[in-house]
């Protein structure tokens, strides 16, 4: 009787292909930025890139990942590297050099939502000064071009749309705005003067554009001052000898090495996990709503790193320990010693490590439901049979499965684990079915 129920279930499947196919592949990605199932796996998984390489920052949804190749080629220190579901990693390559500049060190800092913008800049030992660049893949890599207060820029964050890019340079900082293909304008930022000051760093953006956060370093005395900018050119001095890492969505939560900023609460501490550490620890990046942070610890500066995630409420932990006991996800082999940056909601989370044949590997984690509950899609705690149904539904009817199953996380039907639910994932089902 099962086995009848089984490929009558099927059949239908099979029926409605050709009806949902091109529907599905749109309306679940909306899904797919707010739910996963939980997942881990490094991001060069055949060993392209021998020499190594580091994620350096997600898209705002956790959809791309970008980050460095590390010696690619002879002569070429750093390479940057897009990563996607669909398209797997992808060597960018190097900003184009001129007839009288090379630069061996090319470093994305950001991405937008659609994967379509990067940004970051290249560098090079022979002293030439610096240059931002933004990338599409439309026209490759574009050099920003330089404020006249701004001469040698890095572009360090960018908006979720892609259309504000934050910059800095030595001694002055920038905002390009790029919109709908029109030329790329710059702007000088307003910012605190101090007393001999030496340089001014912005570090990070809000998501609506309205707020950066950085630091001004001033040179007699040595002091950094952490300041929080505004779109309407005004600026809040919050405090001194701190450095902000990242702000988040709406600027309200500012981090920095080792502590969390809000108006109401002020600096607080981010305790080590590790027991006895000292000044080892740097907070990387906050997720949307300002209640979770990713960075690492070490028992002391400089020292042997490890992965560290904060949540409000909850501590600071080792993110390797978290994957494994509170996911079921299998890092046997895996050192995770960096989280560098994570998705707005809190779930995507990317970073580098030792892999198990011992090179250093980007990685991507997602926070999702746990494996073993993948294909239970009508949350009865079992796969079997009666998920058919709610396969089908979650399939070809995402709203009527959400009405169905109210609370029920429809990518339990996300067999193939690309994060959309499609007929490709079919097979997988039935696979855990009969298995």
């Amino acid at each position: 009787m099962n086995t009848i129920v089984l490929f009558r279930g099927i059949r239908r499947l099979r029926s409605g292909m050709r009806r949902y196919s091109v529907a599905l592949v749109t309306s679940c990605g909306v899904a797919a930025a707010s739910a996963q199932p939980a997942s881990f796996f490094g991001l060069d998984p055949t060993g392209m890139f021998p020499n190594g390489s580091q994620a350096t920052a997600v898209s705002s949804d956790g959809r791309f990942v970008v980050g460095t190749l590390q010696n690619p080629a002879p002569g070429i220190v750093v390479e940057p590297f897009r990563w996607s579901a669909v398209t797997g990693t992808q060597n960018l390559g190097l900003l184009s050099a001129n007839a009288t500049q090379f630069y061996e060190t090319t470093s994305p800092t950001a991405v937008s939502d659609d994967g379509g913008v990067i940004v970051g800049f290249a560098r090079s030992t022979f002293g030439f000064p610096p240059r931002a660049f933004r990338w599409t893949p439309e026209t490759n890599f574009d050099r920003l071009t330089p404020c006249a207060a701004a001469p040698s820029p890095t572009a360090t964050a960018i908006t979720p749309d892609g259309l504000q890019i934050l910059g800095a340079s030595d001694p002055g900082t920038a905002l390009w705005t790029w919109s709908n293909g029109a030329a790329l304008t710059c702007q000088n930022f307003t910012f605190p003067i101090y007393a001999n000051t030496g340089a001014v760093v912005h570090t990070d953006i809000s998501s609506d554009g309205q707020v950066s956060v950085g630091y001004v370093f001033t040179t007699v005395p040595q002091r950094f001052f952490a300041v929080r900018w505004f779109a309407n050119g005004t600026f809040e001095e919050i405090d001194q000898d701190r450095r902000p890492t990242a702000v988040n969505r709406d600027g309200s939560v500012v981090v920095e090495a080792r502590e969390r900023w809000t108006a109401a609460t002020g600096w607080v501490i981010i305790p080590p996990f590790l027991v006895g550490s000292f000044g080892g620890r740097e907070m990387l990046d906050i997720d949307g709503d300002g209640d979770r942070v990713v960075g690492f610890d070490a028992p002391f500066i400089g020292g042997p790193r490890q992965a560290l995630i904060w949540d409000s409420g909850v501590g600071s932990r080792r993110l390797q320990d978290v994957l494994t006991n509170d996911y079921g996800l299998n890092l046997t082999g895996w050192t995770l010693q960096a989280a560098t940056a994570i998705s707005d909601d809190g779930k995507t989370i990317v970073g580098y490590g030792l892999n198990p044949q011992g090179r250093i590997e980007a990685w991507r984690a997602v926070l999702g439901f746990p494996l073993a509950l993948l294909g239970d899609v009508n949350c009865d705690g079992v796969v079997s049979v009666g998920d058919i149904s709610a396969f089908v539904l979650a399939l070809t009817d995402p709203a009527g499965y959400a009405i169905q199953f109210p609370g029920c996380d429809p990518l339990r039907a996300d067999i193939n684990l690309d994060g959309f639910i499609t007929v490709g994932d079919i097979s997988g089902f039935v696979a855990l079915l009969v298995g």
